[in-house]
């Protein structure tokens, strides 16, 4: 690793742990200095032309105590090196464009195995509830069967349910596939348990794990919430394959939206004969395929995508709560 770009990375890493102060306020931080050193050497005022008041005491602790932040974050770095884990921050090459693009895109990226494919361009996310019906699993498995034989890369969230089954058929028919978790990317953190094999199975076919959560952070309810809107910004389009009036698959969907992401999902019956997607969340996709999945892949490379949303990384974010952004 070259030295400007460590010690670039280090800042990253610095800020990214730095509680009071707002991600857009991190993001320019990063964009104006080079190293931890490098922010040292400025002065609160030059920063309070720059930052918000709010930001300016902590960033002002981070200065006065440089040789700590460096340390710490040196540590950090080695600590994710010797797990495999690489730290993808927002000016790395490697960052998703599409990601950089959205709401409240994370300072860094945790990234087990094959980092190309962040930038891998056919993507579509498969989604879905974690209590699948028997034909929720057979939809998901045949479609992700034809997205993989169509050069299209799976990205789901390792979840029981249509997650589990889109990653097994993307692997089983040599397809690309990209987990997005909510934990840290130890194997002793991934979630549910039930999918460790599957996860090594992901990184063993050059696949991919993705989180934003930092090493040794512990799982909270809201980042298997915001967890969603990383797996739809990877993504051209969402596959809803099976959900409810309620759960997380509603958040995805809300996400797709304001990212205005293409959003497709079956018009079939379960063998209960309810609705996989119901109609009033159905309504407003953009495409509704049948059994036989024709016309899938046709909409898929002519649909014609359109930008996101102004990116607002601190304001409050409505989807379906108030939130703001913040990853301490």
């Amino acid at each position: 690793m070259k030295k400007n770009f460590k010690e670039k990375l280090l800042l990253s890493i610095a800020l990214d742990r730095l509680k009071g102060v707002s991600l857009k306020d991190k993001k320019l931080v990063l964009e104006k200095f080079e190293s931890i050193n490098d922010l040292s050497q400025s002065n609160l005022q030059k920063l309070s032309n720059m930052v918000s008041i709010k930001s300016l005491e902590p960033l002002g602790k981070l200065i006065n105590y440089e040789e700590d932040a460096h340390n710490y974050s040196r540590k950090f770095l080695e600590d994710n090196e010797s797990l495999n884990i690489k730290i993808v921050s927002i000016f790395d090459a490697f960052y998703p464009d599409k990601l950089k693009k959205v709401q409240g895109s994370p300072l860094n990226l945790y990234v087990k195995g094959n980092t190309e494919l962040l930038t891998y361009g056919k993507s579509v996310a498969v989604v879905g509830t974690r209590k699948a019906s028997k034909k929720g699993l057979e939809i998901a498995n045949q479609l992700c069967k034809l997205l993989s034989k169509s050069g299209f890369m799976i990205i789901s969230g390792l979840a029981e349910g249509i997650d589990t089954e889109s990653h097994k058929s993307s692997l089983a028919n040599n397809g690309k596939t990209v987990a997005v978790l909510a934990t840290d990317l130890k194997e002793e953190s991934i979630y549910p348990k039930s999918n460790l094999g599957l996860s090594k199975d992901i990184l063993d076919s050059e696949g991919t794990l993705i989180s934003e959560v930092p090493l040794d952070s512990p799982p909270t309810k809201q980042r298997f919430l915001l967890r969603n809107r990383i797996q739809s910004a990877l993504s051209m389009a969402v596959a809803v394959i099976e959900t409810g009036e309620t759960g997380g698959t509603l958040h995805t969907i809300r996400f797709a939206e304001s990212q205005k992401k293409a959003l497709i999902c079956p018009k079939l019956l379960n063998e209960f004969d309810k609705e996989l997607v119901p109609k009033n969340i159905k309504e407003k996709f953009n495409f509704v395929f049948d059994e036989n999945y024709e016309g899938v892949i046709n909409f898929l490379e002519s649909y014609k995508f359109t930008k996101p949303d102004k990116n607002l990384d601190d304001e409050t974010h409505q989807i379906s709560m108030f939130w703001v952004f913040r990853y301490q």
